[in-house]
């Protein structure tokens, strides 16, 4: 009987394991074909020990649909380039049979594009790109360009409009409206209408603006034609300022040679290399004669570029030292001022900011090398003119072709006071010996010594000496009978 039992054991145990064998089978084909999608390998050794089974399959599965998400993001993010590329292809002069064009248009998605008979372009630049950029992080930038194009998404949702927008580039958005063989909106008008609300929510949420150029309607065959003529439009942006609407009216369709005032360059030139103060001037010349002739950006900074570099070969004929300023402060900005400025305004206010600061420091230096002449000709032709009443530091500057600033620095430095103190010395000094030596009325004293108001003077000249004009006068006629009055009593005295 124990032995029958024993037998009977010992045939459950071998069934047993005869069941566990053939069931774990396809859990062990499933733990091979899962295991290069694990990461044991990367475990400590006393950890990998104690992997099992179940907590390798755990860990591929999780790996295997991160991998999945990540497959998935790229994927998306490679339709939204495909469709991105489509899109500036429909922009640009057919490369292949617009059919095929339109058939990839439609498996992205696109269906409005074959609907459509024409079409027309709108191009959104967003103005002063490279301050933007110098003002913000990158993150900042990816928000704030988000925010722009959403806010034409949404425009168009709202109004209703079969519109398609993508970034063109760094600083540019292109719109495309697109008209319905049976549509009863005028695409450019319709364009008008969300550039005009597009431009006042960047205007007053945003902090920056945009100028914006509306190209033709054209057949959708020939929507490079509509684009390439958005973009000549503002290529004349320098000319029409920035933070506008360009419409197709708006810009000449064709323009010649522009009439550049260089007839004003070399004057200007000279002046600037000789420290003339007149250079300002025709400076400002040049600027306005730019000012009214349409150009574009390139031709702009064709101009600006012969302008640098008649100035560079000028300085180059001063002494080293002149030159070595020159190049430190003013060569490099200029370049600058040049990349940055998308209008004719911009990029002379750059230059003359720059021009005058690099002018100051030269005039600085001609100065240190010539100081003692220039300090004797400076009170020379203050001691000359001090009794004007026009007579001002203002008037000085223009003399000796420096800044107000400048020269206030220098003027204390070297004569040991400022201006004003110095030159209201000289009117109360020389009031003094006015009032001592003539019988002229007090008015006529205040306008001899540059006083124009007779209560100035009197105010000004009892601060200096403590007493008014008058009292002062009065005291030397007093003193005067005095010294009469005893000079008197001692001749009688002595008689």
């Amino acid at each position: 009987m124990a032995g029958i039992g024993l037998l009977l054991l010992l045939g459950c145990a071998c069934w047993i394991v005869l069941i566990s064998r053939r069931h774990y089978k396809p859990l062990q084909y499933l733990i091979g074909r899962i295991t290069p999608y694990s990461d044991n390998d990367s475990l400590p050794s006393n950890e990998r020990e104690r992997y099992d089974e179940f907590r390798l399959i755990e860990t591929a599965m999780d790996q295997l649909i991160t991998r999945s998400g990540s497959l998935e993001k790229k994927t998306k993010e490679l339709a939204l380039f495909r469709k991105s590329q489509l899109f500036l292809e429909l922009l640009e002069p057919p490369g292949r049979p617009f059919s095929k064009l339109v058939e990839d248009l439609r498996l992205i998605g696109t269906e409005h594009v074959s609907e459509a008979s024409s079409a027309a372009v709108m191009v959104m630049e967003m103005d002063r790109y490279a301050e933007f950029v110098r003002s913000h992080t990158h993150r900042d930038q990816h928000q704030f360009k988000q925010v722009l194009h959403r806010v034409v998404f949404e425009l168009c949702e709202r109004d209703g409009l079969a519109a398609w927008s993508e970034w063109m580039d760094d600083s540019r958005i292109a719109v495309v409206l697109f008209k319905k063989r049976d549509g009863e909106y005028d695409v450019v008008s319709a364009l008008r209408g969300l550039a005009e609300s597009a431009a006042d929510w960047i205007r007053d949420n945003l902090p920056m603006t945009v100028t914006i150029s509306i190209g033709p309607e054209s057949p959708l065959q020939r929507l490079s034609e509509s684009c390439e003529e958005a973009k000549r439009m503002l290529s004349f942006k320098c000319s029409f300022g920035d933070d506008r609407l360009l419409l197709p009216d708006d810009v000449p369709a064709a323009i010649g040679e522009p009439a550049y005032p260089l007839q004003h360059v070399m004057p200007f030139v000279r002046d600037y290399r000789n420290g003339s103060g007149r250079w300002s001037e025709r400076f400002r010349d040049i600027g306005g004669a730019l000012g009214r002739i349409v150009i574009t950006k390139d031709q702009l900074d064709s101009f600006a570029g012969y302008l640098v570099f008649q100035l560079n070969n000028e300085m180059k004929e001063l002494p080293k030292e002149f030159d070595r300023v020159w190049n430190e402060h003013a060569m490099s900005a200029l370049r600058v001022a040049m990349d940055q400025s998308d209008t004719t305004a911009q990029l002379l206010l750059k230059f003359e900011a720059t021009l005058a600061d690099t002018f100051e420091r030269l005039a600085e230096l001609r100065l240190n090398k010539n100081i003692d002449k220039f300090v004797t000709d400076l009170k020379h032709h203050v001691h000359r003119h001090f009794s004007d009443p026009d007579f001002s530091l203002s008037a000085l500057s223009e003399q000796f072709n420096l800044s107000h600033s400048h020269l206030s620095r220098v003027f204390k430095e070297t004569v040991g006071v400022n201006f004003i103190d110095y030159i209201t010395d000289l009117r109360i000094r020389e009031a003094r010996k006015l009032l001592e030596s003539t019988d002229l009325l007090i008015q006529d004293v205040a306008i001899q010594v540059g006083y124009n108001q007779v209560i100035t003077f009197i105010k000004v000249f009892k601060k200096q000496t403590g007493v008014t004009p008058g009292a002062y006068r009065k005291t030397l006629v007093k003193n005067a009978n005095r010294a009469k009055s005893d000079c008197h009593n001692d001749i009688q005295g002595e008689g």
